[in-house]
């Protein structure tokens, strides 16, 4: 059983090995106390064998193959015990000091096997004679680490002497890939300091050797000098090498010293064969005769010769390339205990071998006429020194194509690309040259002088650009395909287009009634029967003499792009809204629906509720709504509109709307009454306002809008509003309520106030005696009392301690001062001669809190004028909401809880609740 739970372990890591993470190595642990480590990047696969070693044949399998490069192991089953990717770790001999633990920071160099250390350095810390000093680190005080047996001690310099890797280590394990580098174009074995990766897998190029070698050969046909065949060869070889080494060390008491090594190499040969080809023919016609020919000498001759001539010449060339790809590898390994368990293996096999064939041809035409003078000795057609001038035109043409190329012309755009770079040229031309012809075998030189001036130049195929395929809306199974042609060309050529799905297959092809010649042209048709959403692209593409080539640029299909717009709500209610929306396109057969989403989440789409409004083919407008109902009152919706076209879904811009709150007015306690006056208060909780708000009063009990005294407040703050009421009868009872005014009236409860009753302060009793501090329970409907002192003080109108941030833990939350605005009213007021606000709650009870201002920086500010008072709710980084009064108004606010921008410190008012 254990031997299955092995094998189903080890397959899984054949399967799983190349997608380890580089850095962890693979450990065999087997039971006779040795192990086998690869890097999993280095495992080129994994097998089992019924066969031994040994080569003897089992039933069953006994064999564990790791194949590494070109290594064989051959690891009997019976001996693996385990597996792991921890590398085992590293012991050392008795008397060993690891330089890196406590030593490296004094180190200040190392020469071989001379050490210098630092004069700063503990004397208790300096190696002694006898001491064997080791490091695995490689840095530059030790480039390849070190390991040797101090033999002398010199003040700050000690000498070692080279020890065997077993008298330093117990146990040590490590699997490492070895690769040279390539700096610059300078290709050097590897660099102990740079170029040993553990982890690595890298192959070292050596860079390209390379040889060529060719020759040429021109000679006359048929005797004559008119007509010349010439030609040549050109040979070059280049060889790229590189190189790869895996190793594995490991040193225990089992194996000793033991070392396996695998050399991969691979090696690129190329080789490029070139061969060309041509004729050269002259004609200067029979009545060419020399104008003036006079004796200056014996057997001398001054002549002058005008003429006409027609010169054609044509070259063709070839030049084969072969690329062969070798794989080279060795493998050994070395035991003092003389272990093995690599295959040896020594060889090379060729990996891939490719070819490619180029050819160019090349030709001119030239016509004109020359005037030749010099001198003739004997005979003008033996020996003659002249200078030769001619004026003609020439007509030149070049073109390149490879094996490959032609093969793949109607698959790739590369045949094109060669002819777009050819061209055909008219050139007009002048040329001088110095030319001699001495002896019978009409050997001859000249030193010619070449002036040219191009005439015209004209293309080979046209020029493509703006390249386009749109698909349409409708039907959305057609594009609109265009590209426009430019160019002036030799000859006419037939221009298309070629339309091809994603594995390349043409699928549609155009081509008009009519060649392109020259000038600018736009080529436009219309694609039909497309898959919905499928990937295309479109070529421009030539015809040439019924031969046809793809050509450039190309362009893939760009899909109709929908986009959605999420517009404005409206017919707000408390518990209804209309959804609006916009989509860019609506057309017969267009596929998938559209839709909304809204919930009280910012991400409606993923968490809200759908509504469909249906079919997209179905619309008659880009514009579409819904209408959602059954919505909570006062509560902020998010909601986005969206297109679904059966693949994918398009969403528009998430929005916002908040419902209507439900009207609700409390009538607050009267304050400041006096004989002949009151201060009214009432508080309201729903939609901002635009209509009227304020009181109902009277001395009766049926009071109503029209019916009874009506005052209009103009002061509402945060929902609380009030209104001063003067020329009131004294002792009198009045009966009042407060009122909001918005597409109904809404009233507050039926209060009362006597003129004749002025209890402090403003109308209100703080405390029910001078025993503070007292709990008050202001009817909050969060069930929070409020102290009716601040922290630090005996008395409601006593500042207190002035306290940063979280400094006491008795602070209220900003839940609590955020419904002290919202429950309560605001008024304020003077207690014992302190400014301050009263805070009144809807059952009546009150509390009172001095304008004690604030301390910033260490200095104490707004004294009288402002209240400022920490919540324990932090806000941001480095702030947190506070409670700000004063004499227009109450709120919340934030102060600095850290050092910055301002050190504050306020003061605070204690809450408890459920007391």
């Amino acid at each position: 059983m254990k031997r299955l739970h092995l094998i189903m372990l080890l397959a899984t890591l054949t399967l799983s090995g190349m997608a380890q993470t580089i850095g962890e190595a693979m450990y065999i642990y087997r039971n006779d106390g040795q192990i086998n480590g690869f890097l999993p990047g280095e495992i080129q696969s994994m097998e089992y064998s019924r066969t031994d070693a040994d080569g003897n044949q089992y039933d069953e399998i006994v064999t564990q193959i790791v194949n590494t490069a070109d290594s064989i192991y051959q690891i009997p089953l019976a001996e693996i015990d385990s597996i792991s990717f921890v590398t085992p770790k590293t012991e050392y001999q008795p008397g060993v000091i690891n330089l890196s633990e406590q030593l490296m920071p004094y180190v200040v160099s190392s020469n071989e096997l001379t050490i210098t250390f630092s004069s700063t350095m503990p004397s208790d810390l300096m190696p002694q004679v006898g001491d064997k000093l080791v490091t695995l680190e490689m840095n530059e005080k030790f480039p390849a680490g070190f390991a040797g047996e101090v033999i002398s001690v010199s003040g700050s310099q000690v000498t070692c002497k080279l020890v065997c890797l077993e008298e330093v280590f117990k146990t040590y394990y490590g699997v490492s890939s070895t690769y040279g580098y390539q700096e610059g174009d300078d290709a050097r074995l590897f660099d102990s300091r740079r170029a040993i990766d553990a982890y690595g897998n890298k192959d070292f190029k050596l860079g390209t050797f390379s040889w060529s070698m060719g020759s040429e050969l021109s000679v006359n046909i048929f005797g004559s000098d008119k007509l010349a065949l010439k030609g040549g060869t050109q040979t070059s070889i280049g060889i790229t090498p590189s190189f790869h080494i895996m190793s594995t060390l490991i040193i225990n008491d089992e194996d000793g010293t033991y070392l396996n090594a695998c050399i991969n190499s691979d090696m690129t040969v190329e080789e490029k064969v070139s061969i060309y080809g041509g004729i050269e023919w002259t004609y200067e016609p029979p009545f060419n005769k020399e104008w003036i020919k006079a004796p200056i000498a014996p057997l001398t001759f001054f002549y002058v010769k005008p003429g006409l001539f027609l010169r054609a010449s044509a070259t063709i060339s070839a030049t084969a390339v072969f690329t062969q790809r070798y794989a080279i590898g060795a493998a050994f390994d070395f035991s003092t205990k003389k272990r093995s368990v690599i295959k040896p293996a020594c060889g090379g096999r060729l990996v891939s071998s490719t070819y490619d064939m180029e050819g160019a041809i090349d030709g001119s035409l030239a016509v004109g006429g020359f005037v030749e003078v010099g001198l003739t000795f004997i005979s003008s057609d033996i020996d003659k020194l002249c200078s030769r001038g001619e004026l003609g035109l020439e007509l030149v043409g070049h073109a390149m194509l490879y094996n490959s190329d032609i093969e793949e012309a109607a698959k790739e755009t590369k045949v094109y690309e060669r002819f777009k770079n050819s061209s055909i040229e008219l050139n007009a031309f002048a040329t001088t040259s110095l030319q001699a012809e001495l002896g019978p075998w009409g050997t001859s030189f000249s030193l010619p002088w070449n002036l040219s001036y191009n005439i015209k130049t004209w293309d080979v195929v046209p020029s493509f650009s703006d390249t386009s395929l749109r698909q349409k809306l409708n039907p959305m199974t057609s594009a609109d395909a265009s590209v426009k042609i430019s160019g002036d060309c030799f000859f006419p050529v037939l221009a298309g287009l070629s339309l091809r799905d994603k594995d390349g297959r043409e699928v549609g092809s155009y081509y008009p009634s009519v060649s392109f010649f020259n000038g600018n042209k736009s080529l436009e048709t219309t694609f039909t029967g497309l898959v919905s959403n499928g990937n295309y692209k479109l070529y421009p593409k030539v015809r040439i003499l019924g031969y046809e080539m793809l050509a450039s640029p190309d362009s893939d299909l760009e899909q109709f792009e929908f986009t959605v717009t999420t517009d404005d709500t409206d017919n707000l209610t408390e518990n209804s809204v209309t959804l609006h929306a916009h989509l860019n396109a609506i057309g017969q057969g267009m596929p998938g629906e559209v839709c909304f989403y809204y919930g009280t989440d910012s991400n409606p789409q993923l968490s809200g509720t759908i509504v469909n409004v249906g079919s997209a083919r179905n619309l008659t407008s880009t514009d579409f709504s819904a209408n959602v109902t059954n919505l909570q009152s006062g509560t902020t919706y998010y909601y986005v509109a969206a297109y679904n076209n059966g693949n994918n879904t398009i969403y528009g811009e998430v929005r916002s709307f908040e419902t209507k709150r439900e009207a609700s007015v409390v009538t607050g306690e009267a304050t400041n009454v006096t004989s002949n006056g009151a201060t009214l208060n009432g508080y309201y909780e729903g939609e901002p306002l635009h209509d009227d708000y304020g009181f109902i009063y009277g001395t009766s009990s049926d009071i109503s809008y029209g019916n009874g005294n009506t005052i209009v407040a103009i002061n509402m703050y945060n929902g609380h509003f009030s209104a001063t009421l003067s020329g009131l009868s004294e002792e009198t009872t009045y009966y009042y309520r407060a009122y909001v005014k918005t597409d109904v009236i809404v009233y507050g409860e039926l209060m009362t106030f006597n003129t004749g009753n002025s209890p402090q302060p403003g109308g209100t009793v703080i405390c029910p005696d001078g025993n503070h501090p007292h709990w008050i329970d202001m009817g909050l409907p969060s069930g929070t009392k409020w102290c009716c002192c601040n922290e630090g003080a005996s008395t409601p109108e006593a500042f207190g301690n002035y306290y940063s941030f979280a400094q006491v833990n008795s602070a209220p939350s900003f839940d609590q001062i955020n419904e002290l605005l919202n429950k309560c009213t605001y008024t304020w007021t003077t207690l014992n001669g302190v400014n301050g606000g009263k805070f009144t709650g809807p059952n009546g009870a009150a509390i009172f809190l001095p304008a004690a201002g604030e301390k910033l920086d260490y200095r104490i500010w707004d004294v009288g004028d402002f209240g400022f008072y920490w919540s324990s709710t932090p806000y941001e980084a480095q702030w947190a909401y506070i409670l700000s009064f004063y004499s227009d108004g109450a709120a919340y606010e934030y102060r600095s809880r850290t050092t910055e921008p301002q050190y504050s410190e306020l003061h605070i008012r204690p809450v408890r609740k459920n007391y």
